[in-house]
Formats: C-alpha cells, structure tokens, sequence
C-alpha cells in the first residue's frame, strides 16, 4: 500500500511572521489559513492522521491513513501548528534540530515537552543539521547520539524516528542510524511511501503557495500527477548532483530571497 507523508516546516501568521536563519527556509513557509484549509482537506476525505512510532505492520491498518511531519523545530510548530491540529483532533511527527533548541525562534525546551504531552511524535532531525553525507562515521555517530540523548531526556521516552538532514542518506549512514536505535528514516526524497516494503520513508514535500487543487491531487494520489512530478524531481536530483552540494545551496539561497 503507498501512503502519503507530508514534509511541512515552518508556518506564521499575523501575529508570529516567520523569522529564519536563511533565505532558503522562505520556499517552505506557509501561512497558518494554508495550513488549516489543508487539514480540512484532509478530513472532509475521511482521511486519519497517525504517528510513525505507531507503525506495527502486525496489527497497525494504513487504510486511508496520512503521516503529517515537521521539520526543523521551528517555534511556529508550537505556537501556530499545534492548536490548529488540535482544532481537527490531528496528529502530527515533529523532528527537532537539537542544537537550535532554545535559539532565537526555535522551540524550548518545555515547548518540545508539551508537544509530546499532547500526544505529538517527538524525532530527531540530527544535531547540527549538517549533511550527515560529509561526515566521517565517528561524526554521523556523535551527530545522531547527542541528538537522541537530548531528545530523550526531555521527553522521558526513547527516540527513534529520524529525519535526515537535507534528505542526505546512503547505506552508511542507515547502518549507523540503526545501530543506534532509530527504526524509521525519513528521507527528502518525492514520493509515496510503500509502507509494507521500506522503514526508509519518501515524503511529499509542502512549499509556500501550494494551492489547495495540487494538495487535493496529492491527497488523493493522482497518479498523473505524481509520476510528472516525480520525474520532474528526478530531473532536478540529477543537476544537483551534477554541479554538487555548495554550489547548490548558493544557488538555492540566491533564488530564496527572491520570496522574502
């Protein structure tokens, strides 16, 4: 069965407009209307949200299931995501970038804790955000403990789901990811999860503008759509790859700012 997961990050709104470490992040902000009239998308399909940590193939059902993610750890997950996802009885995966906890707008530590406490999943999202690629294993090791420790100490449960920064993976890295207790892997890369064949998790990611016609195609898993849009990121992987990771972030921040 192939499952939607949606990649959010940051939200704002009138009363908390979103402030970001670089000009990047703005392609993946939304606004808090954006992100209700996508909830009420999902609910007028009779569509349920769940957690990854509740994945038991044994006795979990995916039938007409969805995966909402978090990015990042932004303070709009608290201050703007979180009562609207209670508004609809939501839930939703957050992954927290840990040495951002407590910086300028990033989640505190007792912001993270309430969001566990009402019943939100609570994964890392590394360290320092760093690609974990460019890392040796000893660094990909500390880069995932430090952030699992962290994140345990705060929620006084175990850890173990992983957004991987950047989407950034290869076999070395889920070895060690694995080795130290994280079961899921969320990765960057376009597409619908095979749920039944794969721990390591496509997601579908939400960007500023989305309209609510394209969020229906998504939710409804449009195949046309799907499959042009997969090609298109294939595409786009390929030139990624081509010109490399510091000429691709320079060129992103460049066409960044163009939104701010």
């Amino acid at each position: 069965m192939k499952i939607v997961v949606l990649m959010y990050h940051g939200l704002e709104d009138s009363r908390y407009p979103y402030v970001s470490k670089d000009n990047s992040e703005r392609l993946y902000v939304i606004s808090n209307e954006i992100f209700e009239e996508h909830l009420r998308c999902i609910q007028s399909n009779n569509v349920k949200t769940c957690l990854l940590t509740e994945i038991t193939p044994e006795t979990f059902s995916f039938e007409n299931r969805i995966f909402i993610t978090f990015d990042d750890g932004h303070v709009s997950n608290f201050l703007i995501a979180l009562p609207i996802l209670q508004k609809f009885s939501f839930n939703a995966d957050f992954f927290i970038t840990t040495s951002w906890i407590g910086s300028k707008e990033y989640m505190s530590r007792n912001q993270i804790r309430q969001l566990y406490l009402e019943g939100m999943g609570i994964g890392s999202h590394a360290h320092t955000h760093k690609f974990l690629t460019e890392m040796s294993d000893k660094e990909v090791y500390n880069e995932l403990l430090i952030s699992k420790n962290i994140l345990e100490d705060i929620t006084g449960s175990s850890i173990t789901t992983l957004s991987l920064p950047g989407g950034r993976v290869n076999k070395r890295i889920m070895e060690i990811a694995r080795s130290l207790g994280y079961d899921v892997l969320c990765t960057s890369r376009y597409g619908l999860w095979d749920c039944c064949n794969s721990r390591v998790i496509p997601r579908i990611p939400i960007k500023k503008n989305i309209s609510t016609v394209i969020f229906n195609k998504i939710l409804k898993k449009d195949t046309f759509f799907l499959k042009r849009k997969l090609w298109e990121k294939r595409i786009f992987n390929f030139g990624k790859t081509l010109i490399g990771d510091k000429c691709y972030v320079y060129i992103h921040n460049k066409i960044s700012s163009l939104l701010k």
